[in-house]
């Protein structure tokens, strides 16, 4: 599905010419489709690999089977803050914050037109995932603002 998804938001990029700096035509798509492939890449790399095997957590979500239509909301947005450890124990979800904050960085860091402002995302994502759709905007703005003060330093 991450090939898919790549080339509909890259198409929805292109549609709205979110970032100039990668030209229109098929060499801008061309580009975009790279960009948005090489974010989902490195999301669940970050998500599903490196912070679990870092931090000994496991990253998967499993629904809850019973229980009324309440519980199962809050179990489900209770997975975007707890994770579970391989022994089974309760932790912070550090993969799925720090995973977030790595993505956003690293797209912040190779979009040639991104330095300053932040990107749109195509609608589908929010869609897709709706609790990670606000973390991976908060994300985005946390990297602008220390990306801004970065270049407000004297060197």
């Amino acid at each position: 599905m991450t090939f898919l998804d790549s080339a509909f938001n890259a198409g929805l990029d292109q549609a709205q010419d979110t970032d100039p700096s990668y030209w229109q035509g098929a060499e801008g798509y061309g580009r975009r489709f790279g960009a948005e492939y090489t974010g989902q890449a490195s999301s669940r790399f970050f998500k599903e690999f490196a912070y679990p095997w870092i931090f000994s957590e496991d990253p998967r979500y499993y629904r809850l089977a019973h229980g009324n239509a309440g519980r199962r909301l809050l179990h489900a947005v209770e997975h975007s803050v707890v994770a579970h450890r391989d022994d089974g124990a309760r932790m912070f979800n550090f993969s799925e914050w720090l995973g977030t904050t790595s993505t956003v960085v690293l797209e912040q860091y190779l979009s040639p037109g991104q330095r300053t402002r932040l990107r749109s995302r195509g609608a589908a994502s929010g869609l897709q995932h709706p609790p990670r759709h606000g973390f991976r905007h908060a994300a985005r703005i946390l990297a602008r603002d220390f990306q801004e003060t970065q270049t407000a330093l004297p060197r």
